[in-house]
C-alpha cells in the first residue's frame, strides 16, 4: 500500500493507521548519516520534498527504513509517503532490514560485517531454540547450516559469517559499556581519539 502522509494533518481514513513507531533495536541495525550527510538530506527535503517513501512493517505501524527522512519530515511539516510490507514476525522485520541494509552502496565493510553477524546470531538463536523444543534429548543442534546458508546467500565464506558473528557480538559488547556512539564510530570508520594513545 502506498499513502501520502502529512504529519501535521492526520489522514480522515483512519488516522490510527498511520501513527507511525520506530523500535530502537531496528533503529540501531541503521548505520547513522554524518553531520554532512544529514545537512544534505534536509536541504534536500526542504527543496524537493521526500522523494522516496518511508517502509513500515504493516498492521504493526513500526518503521523499517526512512528513520532519518521520517524525522525530518515531522520536524519540517513535509508530507512523506509510506509502503507497508507484510511480515510475520519480529525475526523477519530483522531480517529485511539487514538485507536492505546490505544492498546500499554506501556501507562500510565493518557495518556488512556486523550486519552479517548479526543476521547470523538471530537465525542461529531461533533455530535452536525451534530445534530443542522439537529434537529428542541429548540431540546436537548446529549452525553450520545457518553460517552456509547466509555464505551462500551474502556471496562469502562460511568461516566469514562465524567471524561475523564474533564481530558483531564484540561490537554489542563494546557499545552497552561504552555507549552506542563507540559502536557507530567503529562501524562508520571515525577516529576514535579515545581509544588513541
Amino acid at each position: 500500500m502506498l499513502a501520502t502522509i502529512s504529519p501535521y494533518e492526520e489522514p480522515e481514513s483512519s488516522p490510527s493507521n498511520y501513527c507511525l513507531t520506530t523500535d530502537p533495536e531496528f533503529q540501531n541495525l541503521i548505520p547513522p548519516p554524518s553531520t554532512e550527510e544529514l545537512a544534505v538530506l534536509e536541504a534536500n527535503l526542504s527543496q524537493e520534498g521526500c522523494l522516496q517513501p518511508l517502509i513500515v512493517w504493516k498492521d504493526r505501524n513500526i518503521l523499517l527504513d526512512g528513520h532519518n527522512r521520517y524525522q525530518l519530515c515531522t520536524q519540517l511539516h513535509i508530507p512523506y509517503t509510506i509502503v507497508e510490507i507484510e511480515l510475520p514476525n519480529r525475526e523477519a522485520a530483522l531480517a529485511w532490514i539487514v538485507n536492505h541494509q546490505l544492498g546500499r552502496r554506501n556501507i562500510t565493510p565493518e557495518t556488512a560485517s556486523y550486519l552479517r553477524g548479526k543476521r547470523y546470531s538471530l537465525l542461529k538463536g531461533n533455530r535452536q531454540d525451534n530445534l530443542k523444543q522439537n529434537s529428542p534429548k541429548g540431540q546436537n543442534v548446529t549452525s553450520v547450516d545457518i553460517a552456509e546458508e547466509l555464505a551462500q546467500q551474502y556471496k562469502v565464506s562460511s568461516r566469514t559469517i562465524k567471524r561475523d558473528a564474533q564481530f558483531t557480538e564484540a561490537i554489542d559488547t563494546l557499545a552497552l559499556a561504552l555507549g552506542e556512539q563507540i559502536k557507530q564510530d567503529i562501524l562508520g570508520r571515525k577516529v576514535l581519539p579515545y581509544l588513541m594513545c
